[in-house]
């Protein structure tokens, strides 16, 4: 089994200016798996067991080779920002070494763009439509992003970004006028 080197992930990781350096033969067992799942943001809120259960399969082929995920550095521990299905998949396949990107990301707005960000680089499945919304409204509702900014990092169109804020609080509106709007 063999981790490799992603251009488009370093090519990314630059664009963002987040420095990194490539680590090997990490022990998997020193990544803290539970804190790179909690930090996960896809809207599904857990993994793909089949995704997972097919790369453990792949994993114990003679040529199998990987991309590197991404881990943050802190402290004492790693976590990772992308590559929890990976992660998984090697601890069923029983790979113990593990090569990433190593990455030290504290800003707070930088905290919430990358996981965002990293499934529409990587994700096998990629992100929704619906997904990208909702991730670029949070840029924007939390940290102010400019709406044309946002949506150019997810892959939308701007009026999608707008439409869908507006919507959001034409319900709020009416929620507080004792309206439902789950028929909405």
């Amino acid at each position: 089994m063999r981790w490799l080197k992603d251009p488009k992930v370093e090519v990314n990781l630059r664009r963002l200016g987040i420095k990194f350096e490539i680590l090997t033969g990490i022990k998997r067992a020193d990544i803290d798996r539970e804190e790179g799942l909690r930090r996960q943001v896809r809207l599904s809120g857990k993994l793909n067991d089949d995704v997972m259960l097919r790369y453990a399969i792949a994993m114990q082929e003679p040529e199998a080779a990987f991309p590197m995920p991404i881990l943050q550095r802190e402290r004492k521990r790693s976590w990772a920002w992308s590559g929890n299905h990976r992660l998984g998949a090697a601890e069923a396949a029983e790979v113990e070494l593990v090569d990433a990107y190593i990455v030290e990301v504290f800003d707070p707005v930088m905290v919430d763009l990358l996981p965002r960000l990293v499934n529409t680089w990587e994700a096998v499945v990629g992100m929704s439509r619906e997904e990208a919304v909702v991730n670029a409204r949070f840029m924007v509702d939390k940290h102010g992003m400019v709406v044309e900014e946002a949506a150019k990092l997810f892959g939308i169109n701007p009026k999608t970004v707008y439409s869908h804020g507006r919507a959001a609080e034409i319900k709020e509106k009416v929620e507080k006028l004792g309206v439902p709007t789950d028929g909405f």
